[in-house]
């Protein structure tokens, strides 16, 4: 891929579609230990022709013992389920891997902390896989270069330009792939939404930025206009068509999404938490996909009151 854009992420990987999916879900005691269950989806009916199906073993590896699974075949889904009851405390043994055609990609490793005031279960997800580092080099490069055209009347320094540009890419791809409520679906269905959701959420994070800590000659008051115009200049028709045209659906075929969901119920009342609040099951979510975590380390958090 050449002349990568901050948005040819979306198109490369909006042509491809998964059909794995993979629920976490943890029960966190008072003491801090935990009954984590894991299940993993494979509907072969949703893979691409001509491709080679795969098992639930194929795409999950346990890490240590005593995991009890099960396995069962509804129509076109293959099913494996997992129970695992984990001690208080750093849960090594109580970790996955994801991978896909036999090659790591992800790994989610649980942890407790009991306090006076509560406990707090942590969830780390980890990349694994082949180095994405040289495709969001060149994004950044990119990025940068639309930004410093986009707020070239507030006379920013470069160091700044570098700073805001590798931010907004990392953000970029959270709000593509997660944690939580990653757009990426969007995209394969609903194109025209997806482009708008996106960029709304851009701007979001410019104008909060800003606000926060204006750049150049910028002042707090000028924060929601040059996001605006930063947001302009990233997503035109020019550089959305450019990104199509770099697209190299080769390339996208090797790569496979995992679908994730985690789900965590506490033994109280939440204090504090940095995912989204399941008010019917009273338990906490993140939903993202494997991706998620190809540029910097996921870590999910919860924290219950005794």
């Amino acid at each position: 891929m050449k002349n990568t854009t901050l948005l040819a992420f979306l198109v490369i990987f909006a042509i491809m579609t998964g059909c794995t999916q993979v629920e976490s879900r943890s029960i966190v005691d008072k003491n801090g230990g935990v009954e984590k269950t894991v299940v993993v989806t494979i509907d072969q009916g949703m893979a691409p022709p001509g491709s080679e199906p795969q098992k639930p073993s194929d795409v999950v590896q346990f890490v240590g013992e005593g995991w009890s699974v099960q396995t069962k075949t509804e129509q076109t889904r293959m099913i494996l389920s997992a129970t695992k009851k984990l001690a208080p405390g750093a849960m090594s043994g109580g970790g996955i891997t994801l991978m896909s055609k036999g090659k790591k990609l992800v790994t989610l490793t649980p942890a407790t902390e009991v306090s006076e005031s509560g406990v707090t279960y942590r969830e780390t997800l980890k990349w694994v896989g082949e180095s994405r580092q040289s495709e969001l080099n060149e994004g950044m490069a990119n990025a940068q270069k639309q930004i410093a055209s986009a707020l070239k009347s507030y006379n920013p320094k470069p160091d700044e330009i570098d700073a805001i540009a590798k931010e907004a890419t990392l953000e970029l791809w959270r709000i593509v792939y997660g944690p939580s409520d990653p757009i990426f679906p969007i995209f394969l269905t609903q194109p025209i939404k997806g482009e708008r959701e996106m960029k709304i959420k851009l701007y979001e994070f410019f104008a909060k930025r800003f606000e926060e800590k204006p750049l150049g000659a910028m002042k707090a008051e000028d924060a929601k206009t040059a996001a605006r115009q930063i947001v302009r200049q990233l997503t035109s028709q020019e550089l959305m068509q450019g990104s199509a045209t770099e697209a190299d659906p080769g390339q996208a075929q090797d790569r496979e999404l995992i679908s994730i969901s985690i789900s965590v119920t506490g033994p109280g009342e939440v204090m504090k938490h940095n995912g989204n609040y399941d008010p019917v099951e009273d338990r906490l979510t993140w939903d993202m996909f494997s991706d998620a975590a190809a540029h910097q380390e996921i870590s999910l958090s919860a924290t219950f009151k005794n």
